[in-house]
């Protein structure tokens, strides 16, 4: 299976090291090594880099880490292919421009009767996988909410991503340049066994560079706060399980609380 990593941040940043572990799972430390995809943005636009490739020794992955682009939201995924061929019509994130926004989405797991609903939906997939099937029919849903408040979306959303959850595993990222989503059931975990939970999640909190008053004390206002998604820890910190089924999202680097559930 795949892996996810993404990053919600106050300030921009290039969570460079945490990066590159996440890149060394893909064909180094780990077996994901059909491709790689990140996705920076810069407002409600995403610039996108992608390669059907095994990033542990892509140079073009090298590259883009050499140069520490930073963002205040980051989308990243790493293949192992388990349907359709390996090219770059199939390498994650993908994107699409929905009102003047570019949606980024990548996916963990395997839900192959999602191919039966690509014949009926509005936008056609590029590739071949079921992945994308996936982010298609959620590019219908969220077109279809433009007119409700930011908590009815939420709740469609969730109901949705929900009700394909009895399919396969449903790991998921994605973001329209504010909000950062994430979704999870399960995924193959190390012992070969497909259960929950399908990602993990911590909050940071930290000086940035500079952030010392002319009193030395830490400037609130500088202060860096960060929320990351990913399928496994990326460090030795207490990562936290994600619930199953539930709609995660963070902005700005914090997490936007949904009374149902704890944090």
């Amino acid at each position: 299976m795949c892996e996810l990593f993404g990053v919600s941040a106050k300030h921009a940043t290039d969570v460079q090291q945490t990066l590159t572990t996440f890149a060394e799972h893909g064909g180094l430390t780990g077996p994901h090594k059909d491709g790689w995809g990140i996705a920076y943005y810069q407002g409600h636009q995403a610039w996108l880099e992608k390669a059907p490739e095994q990033a542990s020794d892509s140079s073009t992955l090298n590259r883009i880490q050499a140069q520490s682009p930073e963002s205040s939201l980051i989308i990243s995924h790493i293949r192992l292919a388990t349907h359709g061929d390996v090219c770059l019509q199939n390498t994650q994130p993908f994107s699409h421009q929905l009102d003047r926004q570019s949606l980024v989405f990548a996916h963990n797991g395997h839900v192959p009767k999602a191919q039966e609903m690509a014949l009926e939906l509005r936008y056609s997939p590029e590739g071949t996988t079921d992945s994308e099937v996936v982010f298609s029919a959620l590019l219908e849903i969220i077109s279809s909410l433009s007119t409700l408040d930011f908590d009815a979306k939420r709740n469609k959303i969730e109901e949705f991503l929900r009700s394909l959850s009895p399919l396969g595993p449903l790991n998921i990222l994605f973001s329209d340049g504010d909000y950062l989503y994430a979704f999870s059931n399960k995924r193959t975990q190390a012992n070969g066994e497909i259960s929950a939970p399908g990602m993990y999640m911590i909050c940071r909190a930290c000086s940035t560079q500079n952030a010392l008053s002319a009193s030395t004390e830490e400037s609130t206002e500088n202060q860096q706060e960060l929320v990351l998604f990913a399928s496994v820890p990326l460090s030795d910190e207490s990562w936290l399980p994600m619930q199953p089924n539930k709609l995660y999202i963070a902005n700005d680097g914090a997490l936007i609380q949904d009374r149902r559930f704890a944090p």
